[in-house]
């Protein structure tokens, strides 16, 4: 095939595009379709061609339209379908509760006529429809599918599968945490202890809780001997003790779980100080012994007045 320009310039006035299609004789008869794309190339360079394509035009546009409207209606006869397939208008959700407070677990369903709601814990069944199969007395049913749970326990925490049994099971998933306020768990001195002045003393104080709580150390009416207010820890060292660095030191625990809990120990510092005495001058009536004690005589209808300072009333150990 050859392509061949026109000689004269009237030729191309005459024609936009101005290409003639020459064929060789000897072309096989089965390539008439070449032959035909020639006359349609011809065709198109004709300004009376352009004039049929503005008439079908409206045509490719209404046939354009109903394949839209046809797709658009089975678009909403699927919707239809599944307007009628059960559903949950409740989500996955993450609840926390304290220790004692009821739990309820949402599970809003639409459209279950014919299917049957249940609710699991792992492998156990807790409820089927409106059945209830868990022995716990705790559980029930209320507002329709919603799970709940009375008293909640530590135990409690965990995740809850709400299902509807479909041939391809559908479910959502609630994940419950329970909270626990803090507790003092152990003191490893207890609540008193006695020291000898210069011994180092070393304090533990354990709490539980969840989360777990922090647990700070404090002085009572004072401040630490290391000069803070509160240390951030759960051990508590003393260097070097003595007398000033007696009283009553706090352990508190708080996780922001209703009340923070605290207990205390109260630190007694054993000096070697002599035990002094100054006596009224009514000693008739007074006997003084060596263990410390004093015993008075009053007769009835005496008066006596009697004023006692103690500078120290604790001996060490020898």
């Amino acid at each position: 095939m050859h392509l061949t320009k026109p000689a004269s310039s009237r030729s191309r006035s005459r024609s936009r595009i101005a290409y003639k299609f020459e064929c060789p004789s000897n072309i096989n008869s089965n390539n008439s379709n070449t032959g035909k794309m020639a006359a349609e190339a011809r065709t198109i360079s004709q300004p009376g061609h352009i004039r049929d394509q503005r008439k079908v035009m409206p045509h490719i546009l209404l046939l354009a339209i109903a394949v839209v409207s046809l797709q658009f209606e089975s678009v909403s006869a699927q919707s239809m379908m599944t307007k009628n397939e059960p559903m949950f208008i409740s989500r996955s959700e993450t609840f926390k509760f304290i220790t004692g407070e009821t739990i309820v677990l949402p599970c809003e369903v639409a459209n279950t006529d014919t299917y049957v709601v249940a609710w699991k814990r792992g492998i156990a069944i807790l409820t089927a429809g409106s059945v209830k199969v868990t022995p716990d007395p705790r559980v029930r049913l209320v507002n329709g599918f919603n799970l709940q749970i009375r008293d909640a326990l530590p135990t409690d925490a965990g995740d809850y599968i709400c299902q509807i049994a479909t041939m391809d099971p559908r479910e959502i998933t609630h994940t419950v945490e329970i909270l626990v306020p803090p507790r003092i768990h152990h003191i490893s001195t207890g609540g008193h202890l006695q020291v000898k002045k210069g011994s180092s003393v070393r304090i533990e104080c354990s709490a539980t809780g969840n989360p777990m709580p922090n647990v700070t150390w404090s002085r009572k009416n004072n401040i630490l001997p290391n000069g803070e207010e509160k240390l951030h820890s759960h051990v508590l060292s003393i260097e070097n003790v003595d007398r000033h660095k007696g009283g009553v030191y706090i352990c508190t625990a708080n996780n922001r779980v209703g009340q923070p809990a605290s207990s205390q120990v109260v630190l007694h510092v054993l000096c070697k100080y002599a035990t002094h005495f100054h006596i009224s001058t009514l000693r008739k009536f007074i006997a003084l012994f060596k263990s410390g004690t004093l015993k008075n005589h009053i007769k009835k209808g005496q008066k006596a007045l009697f004023l006692f300072i103690v500078m120290n009333i604790l001996m060490a150990q020898k």
